[in-house]
């Protein structure tokens, strides 16, 4: 007996199978009484245990209670002729009776070894008693219009059932019986194989049918008042349409009828659901489980303390100190003590000691509960299920996703897979993140759902939850491209550069990688190429140190320096985009910001090559004469007016990075002599020696 169930055949078999097994021991008491006054005497056993335990009272074998093509036999037996349920449960035994596994039907296999070999001889007898029935039915019952014809196909459909069980040749798709008509052969049966049931739906009376679902399900709830019950009654019943789905049709009810599956949440309802409605409650179990774990930590650590601090109560003014070891011993998992370890006290014996002891064997007792509660597994089963929904949850979304056909249901779908991510994690607090089984939860349906439905452009809600979980980062965002809201792009650069600013460099390293600056900086105005070259300079100034040379070492990974060139390498990346699509506004500007935070001696050498092959890429007319001067000009007055070491040319970080440099400046000026005439040959020579000094040195 499942411990959720929102399917309405196992509330079904539940109620019907419990009049077959009865102890006459116990006065007739029914199984479910006897599940319900065992789980009152009993609270704190899980379900499985409290149903194997009743089983076992009664003599009843666990197999037989657990394979969906027994209990749906055992119902099918226990089915009243006349109940409107019967052509959809004798369709969903024969669906998985006459499923083939090499050739040979699963329920010969299945009933051809003892215990079950008498079953089967009772369900053929069944079939045809039942089509007896209903030929009977016909002869002595009313005249009714379309009544004659149901009671007819429903009666020769059961002896066609009955046939099948008992006659292996029918089995074979290319035989065709001659006693059987031939709407009745081969075709029904490959219909069955492939789970259609047009033919037994349409004998079913809609009214009648929902009537029994509607007093199956108040039955249910009258035995078990759980909150997952209660959930499945309000489902049928129709009561709280605006979290589930909408209520069902008669089809509908045939297919939760004839489901061997869990069937809540289902694919129909996600899509159309409130999925913040329904991830509440499911995020409130994960949120109490870690709240409860962190709260319990926190009071074993004050318990340590407290421990610890009655212990000096023990001992006083005696002429030498000792020192006296403490520990909980709880075996907590997850636990350490955060009080000192070893106390120095004076040993004297006091009148305190009866306090002390009774102090220290109330903290034992608490340390006794907090194990116990700890260890209470229905703390975990409830983890588990909503651990088990959720995934079922995103399962159930991409394959929805993944079989849309229109356009307009793809994207329906998206949106539900976006926001139920957004839902899981902007409800998740720091102690979820901080408890490993909670922690596993979440990171792991984040990595599911980012992959399958956050691939569009990230937005301020993706930037916002990356903060939040900075850990999370690299699974949180997707790529930040330009659209329409330009603004929104350079703010959220900026956002991110600020945390870099401020030392968070393995956040910035998993966003900064994630933005597009070369398409964006390509549709940028000038203010905004100006706005983006600033927030640049800040992020390279940050990781270089500051203008009096002092290194930024406030970095949040272990190997800071790692991170250091990976994010450096991302802001050359970034500042060659943007040199790239816009060298009259920026040539300047980043050249002399390369020149400033080269200096500093933080490593940015490398970068000089990048920028170098870039200028070798620029052609005539791409970046105005006067542009090109200004950075020839720049270039030389840094070196020639800068007060040089003696060692300046042996050590630092100028030896490696001068000869590109001095590339970058001869492929400066071809472009400004070829793009001028011939007169301003004179200029270009003066401006070629103005810095030859240096240069002639290397």
């Amino acid at each position: 007996i499942p411990k959720e169930s929102s399917t309405v055949v196992k509330h079904e078999i539940f109620l019907q199978i419990e009049n077959l097994f009865r102890d006459p021991s116990l006065g007739h008491l029914p199984l479910s009484h006897a599940i319900r006054e065992t789980i009152l005497e009993n609270p704190s056993q899980s379900i499985e245990e409290i149903s194997q335990g009743v089983f076992t009272r009664f003599k009843i074998h666990a197999p037989l209670c657990s394979l969906p093509i027994y209990l749906i036999g055992e119902l099918l037996l226990s089915t009243p002729f006349n109940d409107p349920c019967l052509p959809s449960i004798v369709f969903s035994f024969l669906a998985l009776y006459l499923q083939e596994i090499q050739g040979t039907a699963i329920g010969y296999r299945y009933f051809d070894v003892h215990p079950f070999v008498e079953m089967i001889s009772n369900l053929r007898k069944r079939l045809v008693e039942a089509s007896e029935f209903h030929t009977d039915s016909i002869s002595q019952g009313p005249q009714v219009v379309g009544i004659s014809s149901r009671e007819i196909s429903l009666a020769s459909l059961l002896w066609t059932a009955a046939l099948w069980l008992e006659e292996p040749r029918v089995h074979d798709a290319r035989s065709e019986l001659v006693y059987l008509p031939p709407q009745y052969g081969p075709g029904l049966l490959m219909k069955i194989r492939s789970g259609d049931d047009s033919d037994w739906k349409s004998l079913i009376e809609a009214v009648n049918f929902q009537q029994k679902l509607l007093a199956s399900a108040k039955q249910w709830v009258s035995l078990f008042s759980l909150p997952m019950r209660n959930m499945d009654f309000c489902y049928l019943t129709e009561t709280r349409k605006p979290i589930f789905l909408e209520a069902p049709h008669d089809n509908h009810l045939i297919e939760n009828l004839t489901g061997t599956d869990e069937k809540f949440p289902s694919k129909e309802m996600l899509v159309s659901a409130d999925i913040p409605a329904v991830c509440r409650p499911l995020i409130s179990e994960v949120i109490l489980a870690a709240d409860w774990q962190t709260s319990s930590l926190a009071e074993l650590t004050q318990l340590d303390i407290n421990y610890l601090e009655v212990l000096p109560d023990l001992y006083q003014n005696v002429s030498h100190v000792i020192e006296i070891t403490a520990s909980c011993g709880t075996g907590f998992r997850g636990h350490s003590c955060q009080a000192p370890a070893r106390v120095p006290v004076d040993i004297q014996l006091r009148t305190k000691i009866p306090e002390v002891f009774c102090t220290l064997s109330a903290n034992r007792n608490r340390y006794q509960e907090i194990r116990t509660n700890w260890s209470n597994p229905q703390r975990w089963v409830n983890l588990g299920h909503v651990a088990y929904t959720l995934n079922r949850m995103c399962e159930l979304l991409a394959d929805a996703h993944q079989n849309a056909i229109l356009e307009t249901d793809k994207e329906q779908v998206r949106k539900q897979g976006e926001a139920l991510f957004f839902s899981i994690v902007t409800a998740v607090t720091p102690s979820v993140t901080a408890f490993a089984p909670t922690s596993r939860i979440v990171v792991d349906l984040v990595e599911k759902l980012a992959g399958m439905f956050c691939s569009e452009t990230a937005s301020f809600q993706h930037l916002d939850v990356s903060i939040r979980y900075p850990t999370l980062a690299p699974i949180l965002a997707p790529y930040f491209h330009p659209n329409a809201q330009q603004d929104d792009f350079g703010e959220m650069y900026t956002l991110v550069m600020q945390r870099l600013n401020r030392g968070d460099t393995s956040f910035a390293f998993s966003l900064l990688s994630k933005f597009n600056i070369s398409e964006y900086a390509a549709r940028c105005d000038e203010n905004q190429v100006t706005d983006l070259i600033s927030t640049l300079k800040s992020g390279l100034f940050s990781l270089a140190g500051d203008i009096e040379g002092e290194t930024n070492v406030d970095f949040d990974t272990p190997n800071n320096d790692e991170s250091k060139e990976l994010v450096k390498d991302i802001l050359t990346r970034h500042a060659c985009d943007v040199l790239w699509t816009n060298p009259n506004i920026s040539a300047e500007t980043i050249t002399q910001t390369f020149l400033h935070v080269t200096t500093q001696g933080d490593g940015f050498g490398d970068a000089w090559s990048r920028i170098g092959a870039l200028f070798d890429k620029f052609e005539s007319g791409m970046i105005k004469s006067d542009v090109i001067e200004d950075v020839i000009k720049l270039l030389f007055g840094h070196f020639a007016n800068t007060r040089y070491e003696e060692d300046f040319f042996t050590n630092g970080p100028w030896p490696a990075v001068l000869p590109t440099i001095a590339q970058i400046l001869s492929t400066l000026l071809d472009l400004l002599l070829i793009g001028d005439s011939e007169n301003s040959i004179q200029e270009h020579l003066e401006l070629t020696f103005y810095g030859s000094r240096t240069f002639f040195k290397t």
